[in-house]
């Protein structure tokens, strides 16, 4: 069994996230989160070479992290993970692509919420997002509409039964 400084690797995450200044809280404990998810490592420096971003995959991530207006710890999990897959599933040419990442990231998602010892309803919601996170809701195919928004409102069900 590992040692750590803190409660437990699960515990320590979920500090971080739920910090009133989240990113203040990744900065002072970087190590201690690339200690927990070393994947996050390979976003760090990454660059896009995209010209929708300017950022590279780490400080994109920090960015949509600052932006959220949420105290759910789902959503805060997605938004750090919906991109570790994008080292490495890119495509170069002329501009960066990044076809498959979603499915890489929902993948690697997985993983991490598993070793971390989350429970698997957790681990469904956050990987849903992760997931669907760059897909485009087309309103002409009702029946998609009707999926996405089936599992939302699942979603939504979850926390209202948990309050």
């Amino acid at each position: 069994m590992e040692e750590y400084n803190y409660k437990s690797p699960k515990q320590k995450i979920e500090e971080i996230l739920n910090s009133e200044e989240i990113l203040e809280s990744i900065n002072e404990n970087i190590n201690t989160l690339l200690e927990i998810i070393p994947e996050i490592n390979y976003m760090m420096g990454f660059e896009h070479r995209h010209p929708h971003h300017h950022l590279d995959v780490w400080q994109h991530t920090l960015a949509v992290l600052n932006n959220l207006n949420t105290k759910d710890l789902e959503i805060k999990m997605a938004a750090l993970l919906h991109d570790i897959g994008k080292p490495f599933s890119y495509q170069d040419a002329e501009v960066r692509h990044f076809y498959g990442h979603a499915e890489v990231s929902y993948e690697m998602t997985q993983k991490i919420l598993t070793r971390l010892k989350y429970d698997k309803e957790f681990i469904k919601r956050v990987c849903y997002l992760v997931r669907t996170h760059d897909t485009v809701i087309d309103v002409d195919n009702l029946e998609m509409v009707k999926k996405r928004l089936q599992m939302l409102w699942d979603i939504i069900q979850i926390k209202l039964i948990k309050k």
